[in-house]
C-alpha cells in the first residue's frame, strides 16, 4: 500500500494497488466549493473488480473527469455517465492497451508530478488515447513494474464493466502531450 504520510496535498488519500485487496475502500477527496454530490471518492474492490463506488456522484464525474484506479494488477478507468456510449463506440476496435505513466513537465503542486496515457491499439496509424493528469488516479506504479503485462477495464455508472482489455505496462521519461508536445 502506498504511503498515507507525507502527503503533498493533505485531502489526498492514496489508495491500495497491488495484491487482492478485496473489501478495501479507497478514497480521493475531490470536493470542490459548492459542489454537489460525496466529497471523498469511494471505490469498494472485490479483487481487480469494482464492487461498488461513488464515483459516479461526485462533482469530479458529473464536470466529465475520469478517475484511473488501480488494485489487483488491473487499471480501472470509471468513466462519467456522459462519456460512456461515445467511448464505447470509440473502442470498438480496440484491442490491447499501451498503458504509459511518466512525468508531467507541469502541473499542479498538490498532487504528486505523474500521469498515465492509455493508448487503445487498434491497428491503426493513430490510435485513439486517454491522458490522466496529476489527481486523477490513486496510485503511481513503481518503475520495476515496467514491461508487465496488466488488465484494464473501463467502467461505467452501476458500477458496470462495459471493456476490458489486455495491456502491457511502459514507465516513459515524460508525457508532454498533456500539455500540447505532440503524440
Amino acid at each position: 500500500m502506498p504511503p498515507t504520510t507525507n502527503n503533498p496535498r493533505p485531502d489526498y488519500v492514496y489508495g491500495p494497488a497491488q495484491g487482492d485487496q478485496s473489501g478495501v475502500t479507497t478514497g480521493l477527496a475531490a470536493s470542490r466549493e459548492g459542489s454537489q454530490g460525496p466529497s471523498v471518492l469511494e471505490i469498494v474492490n472485490n479483487g481487480g473488480l469494482i464492487a461498488s463506488s461513488n464515483y459516479w456522484d461526485t462533482a469530479f464525474s458529473q464536470t466529465g473527469g475520469m478517475f484511473l484506479s488501480f488494485n489487483a494488477r488491473t487499471a480501472r478507468l470509471l468513466v462519467p455517465a456522459a462519456h460512456v456510449a461515445a467511448l464505447t463506440t470509440e473502442l470498438r476496435g480496440a484491442r490491447r492497451v499501451q498503458l504509459d505513466m511518466g512525468p508531467c513537465p507541469i502541473g499542479d503542486p498538490r498532487f504528486p508530478p505523474w500521469a498515465y496515457r492509455l493508448i487503445f491499439d487498434d491497428r491503426s496509424d493513430c490510435p485513439f488515447f486517454i491522458l490522466v493528469g496529476p489527481g486523477q488516479f490513486d496510485w503511481v506504479v513503481p518503475g520495476r513494474e515496467h514491461g508487465t503485462e496488466v488488465r484494464v477495464d473501463l467502467y461505467g455508472p452501476g458500477p458496470r464493466r462495459i471493456a476490458t482489455f489486455p495491456a502491457t505496462f511502459r514507465r516513459v521519461a515524460v508525457l508532454p502531450e498533456i500539455y500540447g508536445g505532440a503524440l
